[in-house]
């Protein structure tokens, strides 16, 4: 009878969750790093783009300015951009990284960079503002901004 239960509730929790869409619902979406249209960056690791956006490198290699810009909290281009480059710091996480802008603040050392509610804003704000770095989801058309490749 034990026997019977447990293959009983393998079967149905395997079942619940394959059918609950779960993993692929919340799935971060993907992301592309965009740079304003006057940058001559083409590419960057992901060590110095978190070190931009952790606003602990605040130039680029040439010597301008490096202005990021971050998408809502809310966002799921956000949290994979958070899982796959601010990792690197230790921060892959939003609420990490909101615990360290918190702390920034409170200490008066830092202030976090400006934050844009999608992908049509922080496009406008990137081709817009020189030396501004930001991501957007893998599906936003790419207007009056240019692309930069991610690497290790």
């Amino acid at each position: 009878m034990r026997a019977i239960r447990a293959v009983l509730l393998g079967t149905a929790l395997g079942l619940s969750w394959a059918g609950s869409g779960i993993l692929a619902a919340d799935a971060p979406a993907g992301f592309r790093l965009v740079v304003s249209p006057n940058s001559n960056v083409t590419k960057l690791d992901r060590a110095e783009v978190a070190r931009i956006f952790l606003r602990k490198q605040s130039r680029w290699r040439n010597g301008g300015d490096a202005v990021p810009v971050d998408q809502s909290a809310r966002s799921p281009v956000r949290a994979a951009f958070s899982k796959e480059v601010l990792a690197v710091e230790g921060l892959g996480k939003i609420s990490a990284v909101e615990g360290y802008w918190r702390q920034l603040i409170f200490t008066g050392r830092g202030t976090p960079p400006p934050v844009k509610d999608g992908d049509a804003e922080v496009l406008r704000y990137v081709a817009s503002t020189p030396g501004a770095i930001g991501y957007v989801s893998e599906s936003a058309e790419l207007s009056g901004v240019k692309p930069v490749t991610l690497e290790n």
